[in-house]
């Protein structure tokens, strides 16, 4: 858990604070672990740069590798990988859903790798029916 103090200096950062919003975590892995699957994410680098690549968990059921049309630099290391989805049934012009379901954690030669996560690796940290202020989840 983080806890961050922020301070305002004037209406345009308030604004800009108030607009920030958070990106749920996938509810369950989006590849099947048992095979191999390749997918588009979207990757924020660390100077906010979009990077759109396929990329697949061939070498490893819980990472995703992507070729060379995006290297992470050094900084890039934790960055948020994403997939964007169309939301079915959302009336016309409705923004997409969006799901955090990894993060980058290496460079190499060849791209990029990403460690696979989901809200099912996490069981504990997802609330239940039954949770409440002052109860612990699951």
């Amino acid at each position: 858990m983080v806890r961050i103090r922020l301070a305002p200096e004037g209406e345009a950062q308030r604004r800009a604070f108030l607009g920030l919003t958070t990106v749920p975590v996938a509810p369950r892995p989006v590849l099947d672990r048992s095979r191999v699957g390749v997918l588009t994410v979207h990757v924020v680098d660390r100077g906010g740069v979009e990077h759109v690549v396929r990329a697949g968990n061939s070498m490893n059921p819980k990472w995703l590798a992507w070729g060379p049309s995006y290297r992470p630099r050094p900084g890039d290391s934790g960055a948020g990988v994403f997939v964007v989805s169309e939301n079915p049934g959302a009336a016309a012009g409705s923004p997409p859903r969006v799901f955090l379901i990894g993060n980058v954690v290496a460079s190499d030669d060849a791209g990029g790798i990403a460690a696979l996560f989901s809200q099912a690796d996490f069981p504990a940290l997802v609330p239940s029916a039954e949770a409440g202020p002052g109860k612990a989840a699951r």
